[in-house]
């Protein structure tokens, strides 16, 4: 019967985590949207607009938490969209990263490394639309393990021990000892 119990928890287990990374792949529908995720180690997310051709007046936005990672990845192997004035009008993606955005339009995708959190935001105005994008957000290097020191039993050359205290009830200067008087 345990085992039974075992087999059961653990099936609820890889579904809850098989659907939690589900959830943080980003689909850009029809009308605005906003969702923060997580990055972690291992971990390679998409961010795409919808069916074959993307909605007018869409705001799609997505912002990403390093977790466990230091470096991120992102790439649009399918990058579609109609943009004008160098991106300022018409339909873009941005990425911030901190305070500085980069916007990307027409069929040039961005390819950026970056190592500090970020949002990806989708827009379209209400003019012609296109294919639309299709990124990957990667994980590309996890935060530095750190190593404790392994005890080493041979005692340092030069180095002297700490005094020992007396033990004739008397103090040593900085010490209190309620006994003495």
């Amino acid at each position: 019967m345990s085992s039974l119990k075992l087999l059961w928890v653990s099936l609820c287990l890889i579904l809850a985590t098989a659907h939690a990374r589900k959830r943080e792949n980003i689909v850009c529908e029809k009308g605005k949207s906003y969702k923060k995720v997580t990055l972690n180690i291992g971990e390679t997310l998409s961010f795409k607009t919808d069916g074959s051709k993307y909605a007018g007046r869409q705001s799609c936005t997505a912002v990403y938490k390093l977790g466990d990672c230091t470096e991120a990845k992102v790439t649009c192997p399918k990058f579609e969209t109609v943009g004008y004035k160098n991106c300022k009008r018409g339909d873009f993606l941005n990425i911030k990263v901190g305070k500085k955005s980069n916007r990307f339009c027409n069929l040039n995708g961005p390819d950026m490394t970056i190592t500090d959190n970020f949002s990806l935001q989708f827009k379209s105005d209400s003019r012609k639309t296109a294919a639309g994008v299709d990124c990957k957000v990667e994980c590309t290097a996890p935060l530095p393990t750190t190593t404790t020191p392994k005890y080493s039993p041979t005692p340092v050359t030069g180095a002297s021990a700490p005094p020992t205290p007396p033990t004739n009830g008397t103090t040593q200067p900085g010490n209190t000892n309620s006994e003495s008087k």
